[in-house]
């Protein structure tokens, strides 16, 4: 499934979503949610986000990722993000959501940390 901001793909165990634009601010982390919590069931919450593409993650893009780890963890399932900018990854260290977000550098390790 693909829409402006986001495509999803099924690769067992889990369900990539690679976001499709620089920033992650409302309108995008509105969209991301929404599609995601669509598909989630699908993959067994077990969700690989892909922030190749975005360059900026604004408070409500980090609320947003909060939002979908605690959506996960409530339905058995986990969030991991990788192909991070190191600018966003700075940004969750300094607001500590490293320490409740996976973290990790690409595909394979979040398939592998899904597993």
């Amino acid at each position: 499934m693909e829409s402006t901001y986001l495509k999803l793909e099924h690769v067992t165990p889990a369900l990539i979503g690679r976001l499709k634009c620089e920033k992650l601010a409302e309108r995008e982390s509105n969209v991301m949610l929404a599609e995601i919590s669509n598909h989630a069931g699908e993959a067994s919450w077990k969700i690989a986000l892909d922030l190749e593409e975005v360059m900026l993650v604004a408070s409500v893009g980090l609320g947003a990722l909060v939002t979908l780890n605690k959506n996960c963890k409530a339905n058995s399932g986990k969030l991991v993000v990788f192909n991070m900018a190191e600018e966003i990854l700075e940004s969750l260290k300094l607001s500590r959501l490293d320490r409740i977000i996976t973290i990790v550098s690409d595909q394979a390790a979040a398939l592998k940390a899904l597993s």
